[in-house]
């Protein structure tokens, strides 16, 4: 990886607003990480994001499915990969339709 090549990491990236923000940042030739929870990453969810021309698939994107409840596997992840990222947005959120 070229040493100016930025990467972020953005939390929710799954959801409405985060994969609009992943969708601008891989335009911008920024590498992305995704992390969100593992049902973030459903068949099902990956027709909506392609239904709204954000992108799914792409050579800079990189999805990991975490619960960022779970403290343990946060810190393991963060001790991984932290120093190679750049930028974290946090786009994450508990919802509920009911």
């Amino acid at each position: 990886m070229a040493k100016n090549k930025k990467k972020v990491l953005v939390t929710g990236g799954r959801g409405f607003s985060g994969s609009y923000l992943v969708d601008e940042l891989l335009k911008k030739g920024i590498s992305v990480i995704v992390l969100d929870r593992e049902q973030a990453f459903s068949p099902d969810r990956d027709q909506w994001i392609q239904s709204t021309d954000c992108v799914t698939h792409h050579e800079n994107l990189e999805k990991v499915a975490m619960d960022l409840l779970n403290e343990k596997d946060l810190r393991h992840f963060f001790k991984d990969r932290g120093k190679e990222i750049d930028a974290i947005f946090h786009t994450a959120s508990l919802y509920d339709y009911s």
